[in-house]
């Protein structure tokens, strides 16, 4: 038996629904997806040089911050700059051209997608949807992408119980029955909601991995992924 939390105005009951209709209609999914070239641009940046997440953005998503400390570094001579200089604090250099090259780079991707990163608001937050689709992309093909899926819980409580801490209690429990699945797979998703863009690619991607590999934390809360068609009903606790 599963269950899941829905807005009845956007999912009503006892018709056949589709998760990818479905998923297409998250404002969170829509703005990670339109996103999705930004962060993949910044993701390459930071595995490159092994820095943090949130680090490789605030570069990219803040200029004008960095420019005056790489423009004195230029005008003193120097083609390289350490890293520990541009708030990166860690070992190592560089170069003053590739930190200019990345920053214009990123730039003209928001000005052809017509869409940037904001500074401030849950847009940085989105990266980690990113970091999920391309580690599921890297392990298998075959496991249902959280772009394209509902998420469902096989308790009723555990389903209220997160009702309650996530959707402030505005959404209803319904009882799915899973018609087709192209699709499935079961995750702890306290690897999720537990995630920092303050940690480096590597690290990053060992904690998706662990998601997608259904490996449960110290205390794991099972959420399943569904991408197919299902049916909602009236539950009954």
């Amino acid at each position: 038996m599963y269950y899941r939390i829905i807005d009845e105005t956007a999912e009503p009951m006892e018709q056949e629904l589709d998760s990818r209709v479905q998923s297409a209609g998250s404002a969170r999914k829509k703005r990670a997806s339109a996103l999705y070239k930004q962060f993949g641009f910044i993701y390459a940046f930071a595995e490159k040089h092994q820095i943090k997440l949130d680090q490789a953005a605030a570069i990219a998503v803040n200029p004008e911050v960095y420019i005056p400390v790489i423009r004195n570094a230029h005008r003193s001579g120097l083609s390289a700059i350490a890293l520990s200089d541009i708030g990166c604090f860690m070992p190592g250099d560089i170069a003053l051209q590739e930190l200019v090259t990345y920053m214009g780079q990123y730039q003209n991707l928001c000005s052809q997608a017509d869409t940037w990163i904001r500074d401030k608001g849950s847009d940085q937050s989105y990266m980690q949807d990113y970091v999920w689709e391309a580690v599921r992309r890297r392990i298998s093909a075959a496991l249902p992408s959280r772009f394209e899926s509902v998420f469902l819980f096989d308790d009723y409580f555990l389903a209220e119980k997160y009702n309650d801490q996530l959707y402030d209690n505005t959404g209803a429990i319904a009882e799915v029955e899973i018609v087709t699945r192209r699709g499935f797979c079961k995750s702890d998703m306290e690897w999720f909601l537990g995630f920092s863009t303050g940690t480096t690619v590597d690290q990053a991607a060992d904690v998706a991995r662990r998601y997608w590999r259904g490996i449960g934390s110290d205390e794991p809360v099972w959420e399943y992924l569904l991408d197919g068609t299902y049916i909602l009903h009236a539950a009954i606790p």
